[in-house]
């Protein structure tokens, strides 16, 4: 006799108990799983590879006010330095506004990705002119 929820499948018989839910999968996760996930970088780091897949999914599918959310989420947690898709999806989807916002908020953005070194050449070059731009002369 069987305990627990199965699926019978192509002659297979699953054990649904023991399939991952969905609320784990990059692809299905919340912006609040997602946040959980972040902060809890700190004490188990096995959330690393799934907060990456989120990102590689969601590559220039994030909008720049979801990016700008993320980021001051991300920039905390020193366990995503070397996450390649976390920074990159970043920065694609601030890009494409990082010249219109108040000089504040590009600042915030930039002193973000200047604490691990982050950005390519192109978002520096892009801060480089914000800054001159709104230098003051005397």
């Amino acid at each position: 006799m069987l305990s627990g929820k199965f699926l019978l499948k192509s002659s297979k018989l699953i054990n649904l108990t023991s399939l991952r839910c969905f609320s784990t999968s990059p692809a299905h996760l919340g912006t609040g799983d997602l946040f959980k996930m972040i902060e809890s970088v700190n004490s188990d780091s096995s959330n690393i590879s799934t907060i990456d897949e989120y990102f590689r999914l969601n590559f220039r599918k994030l909008s720049f006010d979801q990016a700008f959310t993320l980021l001051k989420q991300v920039h905390k947690v020193e366990e995503l330095e070397d996450s390649f898709w976390v920074w990159e999806t970043i920065e694609e989807a601030v890009r494409q506004r990082i010249m219109e916002v108040p000089y504040e908020q590009a600042m915030e953005i930039s002193k973000c990705f200047a604490y691990f070194g982050k950005g390519s050449d192109y978002f520096q070059t892009d801060i480089y002119d914000i800054e001159n731009s709104n230098a003051k002369l005397f």
